[in-house]
């Protein structure tokens, strides 16, 4: 049997501002230093999928992270002018940042509530704890399906009884993208067990995702 205890939590700061693995450039927003030593910019997909156009700006920082730090007393008054004018601008951006991020959270708290049956439902079909109605089934099939249906039911006949979806979270996470290379022959064994996976949000900024195995 394989160790696992029968719920697991593991703790992150925001559902879908998490990524699974770290960027590439992973800093905060560009600011602008009194003594210009560093500056930081934020990775984007838009430079992320242009290599040439990110080699270029890597170059250009390259020179100028490590300046002088008397580098802004060497500018005129009218260009340290700008700068303490582009220090305001980003005061000001992080002020909107900040709300646009709780706005975020904020509307993903909202469509949870509005998943959280559908995912109560999916995790009854998995265990098999219910099956799905005749109308859950008819909208679930594609055209495709629609033409195998009859050679299908022939062959159910011969077929085992199995309750629910065996496997369904093993598959599920093997197919996705970002998982299928990481999950080892042991975690195989495990993800055997698992039955539900569930996400709920702390009243501060974070979510905790609940692990559930059957008994192993």
């Amino acid at each position: 049997n394989v160790d696992i205890k029968k719920k697991q939590q593991q703790e992150a700061p925001t559902p879908q501002n998490t990524p699974i693995f770290s960027a590439p450039i992973s800093r905060p927003a560009a600011t602008v230093e009194d003594d210009m030593e560093t500056i930081q910019t934020p990775g984007t997909s838009l430079l992320g999928n242009n290599a040439q156009l990110m080699s270029m700006l890597q170059g250009r920082l390259g020179n100028l992270v490590g300046a002088p730090s008397n580098y802004l007393s060497t500018l005129g008054p009218d260009v340290r002018r700008r700068v303490k004018g582009l220090k305001s601008l980003q005061n000001k951006h992080s002020v909107l940042e900040a709300d646009f991020q709780k706005e975020i959270l904020a509307l993903e708290k909202k469509y949870l509530a509005l998943y959280t049956p559908l995912y109560e439902k999916r995790a009854e079909f998995i265990s098999g704890k219910t099956e799905p109605t005749e109308a859950e089934v008819e909208d679930g099939v594609s055209e495709d399906e629609e033409e195998d249906e009859e050679d299908e039911e022939d062959e159910d006949k011969d077929v085992e009884k199995v309750e629910g979806i065996p496997e369904f979270w093993l598959t599920a996470l093997k197919s996705h993208p970002h998982f299928a290379d990481i999950i080892t022959e042991k975690d195989e064994e495990a993800l055997k067990h698992l039955v539900d996976i569930r996400m709920s949000y702390f009243d501060k900024p974070g979510f905790r995702l609940d692990f559930e195995f059957s008994p192993n």
